[in-house]
């Protein structure tokens, strides 16, 4: 399984913006899925791999969709 980070950081990736209030500071990134590493006692050790559902302003609440780039892998 290969680590996915969304959404992709182009060059032109200016960063993510709330549409709603503005808000450029910080986000709440709601997964779809994650798989971990984990030991016989049930310890996480790491991440295998995870994609983004989306993100939420922590200000207003609204989620904010994102586009993956179609090339990346």
């Amino acid at each position: 399984m290969s680590q996915q980070n969304s959404p992709v950081r182009t060059d032109n990736f200016e960063g993510l913006q709330c549409p709603a209030c503005g808000n450029k500071d910080r986000f709440v990134e709601i997964m779809a899925y994650e798989t971990h590493m984990v030991d016989g006692q049930l310890n996480y050790l790491h991440l295998l791999a995870a994609e983004t559902d989306f993100y939420e302003c922590p200000e207003c609440g609204e989620q904010i969709e994102f586009e993956l780039d179609p090339d990346f892998e």
